[in-house]
């Protein structure tokens, strides 16, 4: 039970970074979900359409569905999977 405890605690707090994939660079491209609460749009998902490694705000440029555009570091993004069935059907 001490495992399940600390599982849950960890599920609004800091995630484990397994499955986030935090150690893996992003790519122009790459699907994106804002995994930090108190950053813009907090919890959608966009896609990496600039890295620009010398902007203060951010290296990653996200764009969102209805064209919103802001700027991230990585430690705020999640790469969101796809799946290969869902590549065929787009």
């Amino acid at each position: 039970m001490k495992g399940a405890v600390a599982f849950l605690a960890a599920i609004g707090t800091l995630p484990i970074p397994r499955w986030t994939n935090r150690g893996q660079p992003l790519e122009i491209g790459d699907p994106v979900r804002v995994r930090t609460k108190l950053s813009p749009l907090a919890g959608q998902s966009g896609r990496v359409a600039e890295i620009s490694h010398g902007d203060l705000y951010g290296p990653y440029l996200v764009q969102f569905a209805g064209g919103l555009q802001f700027r991230y570091r990585r430690n705020e993004l999640a790469l969101t999977i796809i799946s290969d069935s869902a590549r065929k059907d787009r």
